[in-house]
């Protein structure tokens, strides 16, 4: 699912998506003009502005990088995020092209967790060791999906099933959390027979996974790895080190592996490649290797389209009963995002969800009232 182009590592999908915006939207401006309609302009505005100052951030973290050009391709890959989340916003026009992004994101994650099934059929041992399924993009699916389990279409009841058990199987803490945040707001807002069907299904699934799978020596294996645990904790105190010894300029992004190589107790360090470490902690990676005023803004930016998704509304009657399952996929997709912020770092296949998060939100500033009148 991840391709090499030029020494740059794309989502497949990443690719087709970027080539077919391309394509598309010279036709749209040679239709409908340049005029954009937005809402929340000044929110808008201070996106805009936190963006595009982040990106100057990176490139200042050059200062005292100990490879420029580790900042360079760091500076070129949040051009492209930006640039590419603003294709998005300027596709979504209304709200038919929103869903064909939303669900092309959908199926994105879905194909990670085929490739990972099929993984496991051509190498069984897998199941024993290390992660079993795909992990965060299952977490992406069933936050999309979500929100359409209220229609009890067998097909949607299927595919949540499908995300739930390779959430469950991926052997990811952090993905555990997210399983565990969405279990209890589905608890919560749920009626009584509801809460009984969920607490019963969790309670049998528990049973034949204890009964008929190795899965408590597994999860006691991932909580209890001291290679992992140990190698974390060291990676977020060489993290800190580097922020309090360059707090403004950050030691240059992307040059945390080389810091971390030259600082690090090697002793607290099992990875057989270092030079592809970086803190789990994306505030950490960005406050170390960019500095307080890039984690200001890269905050900032994240503060506001959490924002945007949890306040938007619509003063057109009917339009948010169409819309709300979309927007709450939104809001359920909010978790995992903020999950893997806390508990991961900046990669590549984090690009792609960082892309479609950061477009999906942004086109929220479109999809008013007053900006079309359809919903179909």
């Amino acid at each position: 699912m991840i391709i090499n182009l030029f020494g740059f590592y794309f989502n497949v999908f990443e690719v087709v998506l970027l080539s077919f915006l391309v394509i598309i939207l010279p036709a749209y401006v040679l239709r409908y003009g340049y005029k954009i309609k937005i809402t929340d302009i000044q929110l808008f505005h201070v996106f805009l502005i936190s963006s595009v100052l982040y990106i100057t951030f990176i490139l200042i973290s050059t200062s005292f990088a100990s490879s420029e050009m580790r900042v360079l391709k760091a500076f070129f890959k949040w051009i492209e995020i930006l640039v590419f989340s603003f294709l998005i916003f300027f596709y979504v026009r209304d709200f038919k092209n929103f869903k064909k992004i939303y669900w092309l994101f959908w199926f994105s994650n879905f194909c990670f967790i085929i490739v990972s099934i099929l993984n496991v059929i051509k190498n069984p041992g897998s199941l024993i060791v290390g992660r079993i399924l795909s992990d965060y993009p299952a977490v992406y699916g069933l936050a999309l999906l979500i929100p359409f389990i209220k229609f009890k279409k067998n097909v949607t009841i299927v595919f949540a099933a499908i995300f739930f058990l390779s959430a469950l199987f991926s052997m990811t803490r952090g993905v555990w959390v997210v399983l565990i945040i969405y279990s209890i707001l589905l608890f919560i807002k749920t009626s009584f027979q509801k809460r009984l069907f969920i607490f019963s299904f969790f309670l049998i699934l528990s049973l034949l996974l204890i009964k008929f799978t190795p899965i408590i020596e597994v999860i006691q294996l991932r909580i209890n790895t001291k290679s992992s645990n140990s190698e974390r904790m060291g990676m977020a105190e060489v993290a800190l080190k580097a922020f309090s010894e360059k707090p403004f300029t950050g030691i240059g992004s992307l040059n945390f592996p080389i810091y971390l190589q030259q600082n690090a107790d090697h002793t607290t360090i099992y990875s057989t490649e270092p030079e592809k470490l970086e803190p789990h902690n994306v505030l950490l990676q960005v406050a170390a290797e960019e500095g307080v005023f890039a984690l200001l803004t890269f905050s900032l930016m994240i503060i506001i389209l959490i924002y945007k998704i949890f306040n938007h509304k619509f003063s057109l009657s009917g339009a948010g009963e169409k819309f709300d399952p979309y927007l709450n996929g939104l809001k359920f997709l909010s978790v995992p995002v903020m999950a893997y912020i806390l508990f991961g770092f900046i990669s590549d296949s984090f690009r792609f969800v960082l892309i479609m998060f950061i477009g999906l939100t942004l086109s929220l500033f479109r999809l008013s009232a007053s900006t079309y009148t359809k919903f179909n």
